[in-house]
């Protein structure tokens, strides 16, 4: 369900639209989920009106379905496929998200980056932390029990 219907929503329903689809482009699905976080972080860096776009996207349509939904959602699908490496993984779909939250988070808070890190504080080692961070999340069988 739609938040909002007017002038504004169609228009950030368009733009965040084309911000996705550049985006998915720009980086690909890969298997490797560290790098992928890495290329992700660099085209936000260097884009952050995208990253933009599809918060404002959420704050205007929430959960509901959004502008090219089924081919956004097999974009994300194709990158779960990807991170589980030709395996079953059940765990690859929380991995891809958290690696998408990493990548995103600190370039979408800029406010939040500078306050916890100070501002001073590198973006490349940033994006670097991020990757370790990512090739640290647990793979199936890793938890306990879950």
């Amino acid at each position: 369900m739609s938040r909002s219907t007017g002038p504004r929503a169609r228009e950030v329903r368009s733009t965040s639209s084309a911000a996705a689809a550049a985006s998915a482009e720009a980086v690909p699905p890969s298997e490797e989920l560290p790098g992928y976080s890495e290329r992700l972080f660099e085209y936000h860096r260097a884009h952050p009106e995208a990253l933009r776009l599809v918060m404002w996207e959420a704050l205007e349509i929430g959960d509901g379905p959004v502008p090219a939904d089924q081919e956004r959602t097999a974009h994300y699908g194709d990158q779960v496929t990807a991170a589980q490496a030709g395996e079953p993984d059940a765990d690859a779909r929380t991995r891809v998200f958290l690696t998408l939250a990493l990548a995103s988070w600190s370039v979408a808070m800029p406010q939040l980056r500078r306050m916890v890190l100070g501002p001073d504080f590198d973006m490349d080692q940033l994006r670097q932390e991020i990757a370790r961070a990512v090739a640290a999340l647990p793979a199936e069988g890793s938890s306990s029990g879950h």
